[in-house]
C-alpha cells in the first residue's frame, strides 16, 4: 500500500492528524513531507466527496473521512522529492565514464605511452549510485524503480566512448596516410623508384622525421641516431641534420653534430657547422663536440677548451678540466693550463676535478707534482686532498 493510499486509509478510520503525522515518521518521512502527504490526501479526499456532507472533525486539524479515493498524479516520496533517481543517474553517468574511459586510453596508448586513470569520476559515481540507491529503497513502497532514466545515463558514456575511439582511430589513420606520403615524396626526390605497398626506404623515412622538427622530439632523436649509424651511405640525409643543429633539443642538437661528423665529416661545410656548436649554451652539446676535435689537434677546440676554464659556471670550469684530462697524446699543452686553474679556483668542486685530471693527463712535470702536493697536504676539502694522493699517486706509476 502506498503513502497516500495509507493517509487516506488512516483518516476514513478517523485517525487524528498528528497520529498520522507520527505513523509517517516512524516510516521515515521527514515532518516536512509528512505534512504535504497529509494536506494532499486531505485535499484529494475533499474532492472525491464534495456532494457529501462532510463529517465531524475528528479534532482541531479539521480531518475528514473521504468515501472516494484516488491516489495523486505525482507525489514527492522522500526529502530530496525524487527518491534518489538523480543521483542514481549522476552515479551511473560518472561511473561508466570513468570506467570506459580509462579503459578507452588503455587501448588508444602507444607501446610503452601513458594512459589515464580516472579515479575521481568512478569512486564519485560509485558512491553517488550508491546514495541513490539507498534512498529508493526507503521509498520503493511508493514508486517503481527509475529503470529508464538509469539506463539512459548508462548508454550515454558508452555512445561517448564509442564516438570519441572512432574519432581516434580515423585521425591516427589520415595521420599515417600523410606520413607514408611524406616518405614516398622523399623517394622520389632522392630518385628512388617505388611501388604501391612496396616496402618504405628507411633512410628517406628517418630524413622526414628529421625535417618534422620538435614536434615529437624523441622519434627525432631516435631519427638522427640511426642516420648517423648508416655512416656515409645516409649523405643524403646531411641537408635536414644540419637544420636539426638548431632544434631546441638539447638531445637531438648533439646527435645530429654526432651523425653529421659520422655521415660526412671531412666535409668543411659539415665541420664549420659542428664547431659552431662548441659555444652552445647546453653543457652537454659543446662538451660532447670539443673533445673529439681537441684530441685530434684542432686548434679551435683547444683554445675554446681553455676559454671554457674562466667560465662564470662551475661546471663548465670542472667539465673542461675534466676535458683537458683525457689529452694524453699532448699533455705539454694540456697540463698548464690545469695547473693554472688550480692555482685560482676556489670552488672544491672544480678544484676535485682539476686534480683528477692531473692524474689523468699522466704528466709528472714539476708543476703538476708540486701543486698536488700542496693540495694534499694543506686543510681543505676531505675529497680534495683525497684527489689530491690519488693523482700523484698515479704519476708515480708514469714515471716508472
Amino acid at each position: 500500500m502506498g503513502v497516500s493510499e495509507q493517509i487516506q486509509d488512516a483518516l476514513r478510520q478517523g485517525q487524528t492528524t498528528e497520529q498520522i503525522l507520527e505513523l509517517l515518521k516512524s516510516k521515515g518521512l521527514s515532518e516536512a513531507n509528512a505534512r504535504k502527504f497529509i494536506e494532499r490526501a486531505q485535499a484529494v479526499a475533499a474532492s472525491g466527496s464534495a456532494s457529501a456532507p462532510p463529517p465531524a472533525p475528528a479534532s482541531g486539524r479539521g480531518l475528514r473521512s473521504p468515501t472516494q479515493v484516488r491516489k495523486p498524479a505525482a507525489t514527492e516520496d522522500d526529502e530530496e522529492g525524487d527518491g534518489g533517481t538523480w543521483m542514481m543517474v549522476q552515479g551511473s553517468f560518472f561511473f561508466l565514464l570513468g570506467l570506459l574511459g580509462t579503459v578507452l586510453t588503455y587501448v588508444l596508448a602507444r607501446p610503452g605511452g601513458r594512459f589515464v586513470l580516472l579515479y575521481g569520476a568512478i569512486a564519485w559515481g560509485f558512491l553517488a549510485f550508491g546514495v541513490g540507491l539507498l534512498r529508493f529503497l526507503r521509498v520503493r513502497d511508493s514508486r517503481p524503480f527509475p529503470a529508464l532514466a538509469v539506463g539512459a545515463s548508462s548508454v550515454l558514456p558508452v555512445l561517448i566512448m564509442i564516438g570519441i575511439y572512432i574519432n581516434t582511430t580515423r585521425t591516427r589513420s589520415q595521420r599515417k596516410a600523410a606520413a607514408v606520403q611524406l616518405v614516398r615524396d622523399e623517394e622520389k626526390r632522392r630518385g628512388i623508384e617505388s611501388t604501391a605497398g612496396a616496402p618504405l626506404d628507411p633512410i628517406s623515412a628517418y630524413i622526414v622525421i628529421v625535417k618534422a622538427g620538435g614536434a615529437d622530439s624523441k622519434a627525432q632523436r631516435e631519427a638522427v641516431w640511426r642516420l648517423g649509424e648508416m655512416g656515409p651511405r645516409a649523405r643524403d640525409a646531411v641537408p635536414a641534420l644540419l637544420v636539426a643543429l638548431k632544434s631546441p633539443s638539447v638531445e637531438v642538437r648533439r646527435g645530429s653534430a654526432e651523425a653529421l661528423m659520422k655521415i660526412d665529416g671531412p666535409n668543411p661545410a659539415v665541420v664549420t657547422a659542428v664547431k659552431a656548436l662548441f659555444g652552445d649554451v647546453s653543457l652537454d652539446v659543446w662538451s660532447a663536440l670539443i673533445g673529439d676535435f681537441a684530441r685530434k689537434g684542432d686548434p679551435d677546440a683547444q683554445r675554446v677548451l681553455v676559454s671554457k676554464l674562466e667560465d662564470s659556471y662551475l661546471w663548465s670550469r670542472e667539465r673542461a678540466c675534466g676535458i683537458l684530462g683525457t689529452l694524453r697524446e699532448n699533455p705539454g699543452f694540456a697540463a698548464p693550463p690545469i695547473i693554472a686553474r688550480l692555482k685560482t679556483e676556489i670552488d672544491w668542486r672544480v678544484r676535485i676535478g682539476c686534480a683528477r685530471a692531473l692524474g689523468d693527463l699522466g704528466h709528472p712535470s714539476p708543476e703538476a707534482r708540486a701543486v698536488l702536493q700542496g693540495l694534499a697536504a694543506s686543510n681543505g676539502h676531505a675529497d680534495l686532498i683525497k684527489a689530491a694522493k690519488e693523482s700523484l699517486a698515479k704519476l708515480e706509476t708514469a714515471v716508472r
